[in-house]
């Protein structure tokens, strides 16, 4: 069954990508100076923006303040990795990877996916800057 469903979806990944690219670059554009650190697409990579991940030192007040407007927001990576179950038979101890924990600590994604209007991320956008002032 998911691979019917997958195989009806897989025509449309280019275009999804696509235009998941073009909302992210007019994130890009719009958060630059929000306040919010934003991804970076090197000239020898293209980014398909599966999500679309932020950085900020008020990540929790922040969401908070998305979450009053009606807007979703996400943190996928709680943990750094070393810090994660898989990874204690390691012996990793908090302090080991301190760039990966400050980056857990920071980062959560802004709603992207290849259905969002430009109205609704001009509605992010907006919220993300009213909470930078």
């Amino acid at each position: 069954m998911q691979a019917a469903i997958l195989q009806a979806k897989f025509p449309h990944l280019d275009s999804w990508n696509e235009k998941r690219r073009e909302l992210a670059h007019r994130y890009n554009e719009k958060l630059g100076s929000s306040g919010v650190v934003i991804p970076v697409e090197r000239e020898w990579g293209k980014h398909v923006y599966h999500l679309y991940i932020v950085r900020s030192e008020k990540r929790e007040a922040l969401q908070a303040f998305l979450k009053q407007k009606g807007i979703a927001s996400e943190v996928y990576y709680p943990l750094p990795p070393h810090l994660a179950t898989p990874c204690r038979k390691f012996g990793y101890k908090e302090g080991d990877f301190p760039h990966a924990e400050k980056a857990s600590s920071e980062t959560f994604a802004l709603p992207l996916y290849p259905e969002l209007t430009l109205s609704q991320q001009d509605e992010v956008i907006a919220a993300v800057k009213s909470f930078a002032d």
